[in-house]
């Protein structure tokens, strides 16, 4: 692997973790290289297509997520007391 490459392909790294949204075409851009090398690059260092890596983005989040308790979602939503009470009727 020649020198350039290697460092092309660090680039591509580096630019895929910090901003997994980028398309082929801005990591082109950025590296001033053609969408192809990009693609080929991307399979040799075994990084998904944008659409993979936003649904394991999107999966990762899903499973952070958690649930607020009924309790603390009234104190949020209905301040007034009012309204807390016609609820519990």
């Amino acid at each position: 692997m020649t020198e350039k490459k290697r460092r092309r392909q660090e680039s591509l790294v580096l630019a895929v973790r910090k901003e997994p949204f980028l398309t082929d075409e801005a990591l082109a851009r950025r590296l001033s290289v053609s969408v192809q090398t990009v693609r080929l690059d991307r399979t040799e260092l075994g990084i998904p297509e944008l659409r993979a890596r936003v649904r394991t983005l999107a999966e990762n989040a899903r499973e952070k997520v958690r649930a607020i308790p009924m309790r603390r979602w009234s104190a949020i939503c209905c301040p007034s007391s009012w309204v807390c009470a016609v609820r519990r009727r």
